[in-house]
């Protein structure tokens, strides 16, 4: 009679040590907010505590997007903080968010999936919805101000026409700018600067231009250069006759200085405008020799001019020339 009694005792003791591990694993959760009084722009915690056999799997957890419902809850952050011992692995949850709503707040409610050790299938834990009584007006003592980051990242705005209207109003200041700058740029050209005042006699100028159109005979082409060669000495003869036409032909300009100048002046600027502009409507060639030629003819005949047009300095030298030989002998 002992030996059944003691058979049943030693497996009823076999049974209550299998379920006790089993009652102690089984997972634990909580939920909780921190701080406990809460006013509007405060920060909160919400925290998920968890007590898992350390060959639990933890299948799915909560992220923002699970606490998108309330609108008025602004996510900042979420973490995750675990430790162990020989049995059980703790796991907590926390989830930082702002609130700046008067009205009471509600978390709503989350969901988790577990996978025990011992079986393959998967277990769902419901946190139930956690609420909020918000405090509108934090104690006089307190005198920080919280910004929601809601204001500046959450915003629920219809980024499509926005985007649209951002393109239209860049389009419109490249067109603007561009507009501008092409009138200013229209009204320079129309207005150009003052030019600085050239000091130096028609003579002068006249040698001047001669030489340099000289010296870039070989860069500008025969065409053009007896085009400035003759575009020189009637800009002269211009200056002389106080003439402001400067579209007149070299008939035109000849014309004019049959009265004005000397016979043999007269028939140097007929020859110099004539061969120029045989030249250039390619009526004759000119050669090196007849280009040096008429430079030479050219210089010595605006030479001649300015002389004529000036007798009271030819008679002042002529006239002081023998006072100083007088003196000297």
């Amino acid at each position: 009679m002992r030996y059944p009694l003691k058979f049943i005792f030693s497996f009823a003791l076999f049974i209550g040590m299998l379920s006790v591990p089993c009652l102690a694993t089984s997972p634990s959760v909580s939920a909780s907010v921190s701080p406990n009084a809460i006013f509007i722009g405060d920060i909160i915690t919400y925290s998920i505590d968890m007590s898992l056999h350390k060959d639990t799997r933890l299948i799915t957890v909560p992220d923002e997007s699970n606490f998108a419902t309330n609108t008025n809850l602004s996510f900042i952050d979420s973490r995750v903080l675990k430790s162990t011992d020989d049995t059980l692995r703790y796991i907590s949850l926390e989830y930082d968010f702002q609130i700046f709503d008067i009205n009471q707040q509600v978390i709503p409610t989350q969901h988790i999936t577990i996978q025990p050790d011992t079986s393959k299938s998967y277990q769902h834990i419901t946190i139930p919805a956690l609420a909020l009584p918000i405090n509108p007006i934090k104690p006089a003592d307190v005198m920080d101000i919280q910004l929601s980051e809601a204001i500046f990242i959450n915003t629920n705005l219809n980024w499509a026409p926005i985007l649209l209207l951002l393109i239209i109003v860049v389009i419109l200041g490249i067109g603007v700018f561009k507009f501008l700058h092409r009138l200013k740029r229209s009204s320079t050209e129309q207005t150009p600067l003052d030019q600085p005042i050239d000091t130096r006699s028609p003579f002068e100028i006249a040698n001047h231009d001669l030489l340099v159109n000289f010296n870039q005979l070989n860069t500008l082409g025969i065409k053009d250069y007896y085009v400035r060669y003759s575009d020189i000495i009637k800009t002269y003869l211009r200056s002389i006759l106080t003439i402001n036409n400067i579209e007149m032909t070299s008939t035109e300009i000849l014309s004019l200085c049959l009265d004005r100048f000397n016979e043999q002046d007269y028939r140097r600027i007929k020859k110099l405008l004539q061969f120029s502009d045989s030249v250039k409507f390619a009526l004759a060639p000119a050669n090196d020799d007849d280009n040096k030629l008429y430079y030479d003819k050219a210089v010595d005949c605006i030479q001649s001019i300015h002389d004529s047009q000036t007798p009271s300095t030819n008679t002042s030298q002529a006239t002081s020339q023998p006072v100083l030989e007088e003196s000297s002998s």
